[in-house]
């Protein structure tokens, strides 16, 4: 999948600024890869304006695809 940056506008949104705040701190779990001494592991990254970019996209998805009325139920 690719990994959508954030463009300046984006930089602007509230919205994303305010995904930013929730996950700036987290541990992000990345693809499984193998250690030749430790097996299976997952790797971990910190939380990324990609992140936000992603879930972001998927709210602005659902804001589209919904009224104002369901919005505020």
């Amino acid at each position: 999948m690719p990994v959508p940056n954030p463009t300046p506008k984006d930089l602007e949104d509230p919205l994303f600024s305010a995904i930013w705040n929730v996950i700036k701190t987290w541990d992000i779990s990345t693809e499984k890869v193998h250690d030749p001494f430790r097996g299976t592991i997952r790797n971990y990254t910190g939380g990324n304006g990609s992140h936000v970019m992603m879930i972001l996209n998927e709210v602005r998805k659902e804001l589209r695809n919904k009224n104002i009325d369901e919005l505020l139920q």
